[in-house]
C-alpha cells in the first residue's frame, strides 16, 4: 500500500546514494511515481562495497549513528530498512593511536575508562580529562539529537535546543565545546600522549562532534554493520524497489530541463529525455549546479561556498586481502594508527604515520581465516588529475604507492610477509569517475567548528520544482545528515502539494511490477 494523491505525480531523483535512496522511499510511500537515475553500474555512491578476488571491500561505513535504540536516527533507519536483521559491532575504542613517545593512546568509548587511561598518560592534565570525560558523560544522556521527520543538525543546534537536550548541564557543556576544534584542544595541551591523540582526529575536526560520538557508542548507538557499505545500502534500495520506485543504473545526466524557470525533467548523455513533476539532485553539487544547470540558478552566496568552503581532502582508499586471522588484536571504530621510520608518500602529500582499518571483527568480507585491512590516505586532487592524463604512467603510479604501502604495512605487522592475496587502490580520479564527486573529495564540505553551524537551503534561488539532497546541502556530510536530507525534501514537497507526509507504512509492500520510465528520443 502507497500513499495516496488527488492525481499521481512523478519525481525524477539523480543519484542512488543514500540521499537519493532516502527520498526515492518516502517519496514512493507518499504516493509519487519515483525514478532515480544512476550514473554507475550499482547503488550507493560513496557508501559501497565492491569485489577484488574473494574478498568485499567495505568503501564507507566505520561506524553508523543510530545502529541501536534509543537515538532518533535508529527510527529512520529501521524506516527505510536499512539495519533490519543486521548484526552491530560495538566497540568499545574509538581510535588506538600505538607508539606515543613509547605508549599507546587509546581512545575509549566509556568516559570512565578513558578517564583512568589518560590520566595514567597524562596525570599534569587532569583537569582537563575530568572536564572533557565528564562532556562524554553528559552528552551521552541526549538521545534525541538526532530528528525523527523534522530537520535538525548541528546546523540549527541552538534553535532545538529545548526539544533535543534536557536540562541546563548539556546545554552547558555544548557552550563550552562548540567553540573548539581537536587541533586547538592539542595547541592548548603540554602533553605529548594527548596532542598526538587531538592533532590525530583531526585538527579541524569539532571537539563537539566527538563528545557525541563517543557518547553514543557508548550507549551502543553508533555500531559497525557487519556486511559493511554494500550490504547496508543493498537492504534500502530493496525497501525502496518494494514501495513501487525504479531505478535506472548507468544513466548519467547531462543537464536539467527547465521551462519557464521550473524544472520539468532532465536529459540523458546518451540524448533521452525524461519528465517529471518534480527534479530532485542527489548527485554533485558542482556538478548540479554548474554544469546540469549551466550556473543559471545561484547567487554570490553559492558561489562563495564553492570558492571557499573547504573540503574533505581527497583521498587514497587502499585495501589488502591477507592471509592471516589477526586474532586477538583489538577492534577500533576509527581504526589503529603506527608511526612510521620511512614516511610515505602519497602524491606530494608526506605521511609519517599510517592508520588502518584491520576488519578482523567482520567474517562478511574475507574468506575463513582471513582479512581485509583498508587504508584511507589523504593525497592531493591535482597531482592524480594531472597524472591521470597518462593511464600508463597513472597506473604504474598507483602500483609503485600499494608497494609503498606493502613495505609499511609488513614493517609493521610482519607476519603478513608472503601472505598478501590481493591489492586495491580507489584514487581521487575513481571516486569522481565513480559519482562525479567535486575534486575527488569522499565527503563533501569539511566540518569545521565553523561550517558545523552552516544551514544550506535545498532549494537554487529563482528555480521551481528542484530541490537539492545529500552531503553537498549538508556540510560534514556522512550517512544520517544524507538520509535525513532525503527525507526532508520530500516533506517539502508534500508541504508544496499540500498532502500530510507520511514518514512509514504498516507494512512493506511487494510487487515484481516494477515502474517502467515514459522516454523521448531526440
Amino acid at each position: 500500500m502507497r500513499g495516496v494523491m488527488a492525481k499521481e505525480k512523478s519525481i525524477i531523483i539523480i543519484g542512488a546514494g543514500i540521499a537519493g535512496l532516502s527520498a526515492g522511499y518516502y517519496g514512493s510511500i507518499n504516493g509519487f511515481k519515483v525514478t532515480i537515475l544512476e550514473k554507475a553500474e550499482k547503488a550507493g555512491g560513496q557508501c559501497t562495497s565492491w569485489k577484488h578476488e574473494d574478498y568485499t571491500i567495505n568503501g564507507c561505513i566505520h561506524w553508523l549513528v543510530g545502529s541501536g535504540p534509543g537515538n532518533k536516527m535508529y527510527e529512520l533507519w529501521k524506516e527505510l530498512g536499512a539495519i533490519h536483521g543486521t548484526e552491530m559491532v560495538n566497540h568499545d575504542r574509538f581510535a588506538h593511536f600505538e607508539n606515543v613517545e613509547g605508549e599507546d593512546v587509546i581512545l575509549f568509548c566509556d568516559p570512565d575508562k578513558l578517564k583512568a587511561h589518560l590520566l595514567g598518560l597524562a596525570p599534569e592534565e587532569k583537569r582537563f580529562i575530568h572536564s572533557f570525560t565528564r562532556a562524554i558523560r553528559v552528552l551521552k544522556e541526549s538521545h534525541n539529537f538526532h530528528p525523527n521527520g523534522k530537520e535538525q543538525s548541528f546546523s540549527n543546534i541552538w534553535a532545538n535546543l529545548g526539544q533535543s537536550f534536557k536540562g541546563f548541564y548539556v546545554y552547558r557543556e555544548i557552550l563550552k565545546w562548540a567553540r573548539y576544534s581537536c587541533g586547538d584542544i592539542a595547541k592548548k595541551i603540554e602533553n605529548p600522549y594527548l596532542k598526538t591523540l587531538f592533532f590525530g582526529l583531526g585538527k579541524d575536526m569539532p571537539i563537539i562532534a566527538i563528545l557525541f560520538t563517543l557518547g553514543w557508542m557508548n550507549n551502543q548507538q553508533a555500531g559497525y554493520p557487519v556486511g559493511g557499505s554494500g550490504h547496508f545500502t543493498a537492504k534500502i534500495v530493496d525497501k525502496f524497489l518494494a514501495s513501487g520506485g525504479a531505478i535506472q543504473y548507468q544513466a548519467p545526466v547531462k543537464e536539467i530541463l527547465v521551462r519557464n524557470d521550473c524544472a520539468k525533467g532532465i536529459i540523458l548523455e546518451d540524448g533521452r529525455k525524461l519528465y517529471a513533476d518534480y527534479v530532485v539532485s542527489a548527485a554533485d553539487g558542482y556538478t548540479t549546479i554548474y554544469h546540469m544547470l549551466q550556473g543559471k540558478y545561484k547567487n554570490k552566496k553559492i558561489d562563495r561556498y564553492y570558492l571557499s568552503f573547504p573540503l574533505f581532502k581527497p583521498v587514497l582508499f587502499a585495501s589488502f586481502g591477507i592471509n592471516y586471522p589477526f586474532k586477538g588484536l583489538e577492534g577500533t571504530a576509527l581504526g589503529r594508527s603506527f608511526p612510521l621510520d620511512n614516511p610515505l608518500k602519497a602524491g606530494t602529500t608526506v605521511h609519517n604515520r599510517l592508520s588502518v582499518q584491520i576488519y578482523n571483527f567482520d567474517p562478511t568480507l574475507a574468506p575463513e581465516g582471513k582479512t581485509l585491512i583498508t587504508s584511507m590516505i589523504e593525497t592531493d586532487y591535482e597531482y592524480w588529475k594531472a597524472l591521470a592524463k597518462d593511464q600508463d604512467k597513472y597506473k604504474k603510479e598507483k602500483g609503485r604507492f600499494l608497494m609503498d604501502l606493502l613495505e609499511r604495512l609488513t614493517a609493521r605487522f610482519p607476519a603478513i610477509m608472503g601472505k598478501v592475496e590481493m591489492m586495491d587502490l580507489a584514487t581521487p580520479i575513481t571516486y569522481e569517475n565513480y559519482t562525479g564527486v567535486y575534486k575527488g573529495s569522499y565527503e563533501g564540505w569539511r566540518l569545521t567548528k565553523d561550517t558545523f553551524m552552516k544551514k544550506m537551503k535545498k532549494k537554487l534561488p529563482g528555480l521551481e520544482n528542484f530541490y537539492m539532497a545529500g552531503q553537498w546541502v549538508e556540510p560534514g556530510g556522512g550517512l544520517p545528515p544524507s538520509a535525513m536530507s532525503g527525507k526532508r525534501v520530500i516533506q517539502m514537497i508534500c508541504k508544496q502539494e499540500k498532502q500530510k507526509f507520511i514518514p512509514s507504512l504498516p507494512s512493506v509492500a511487494t510487487t515484481n511490477d516494477f515502474q517502467k520510465v515514459i522516454v523521448e528520443h531526440n
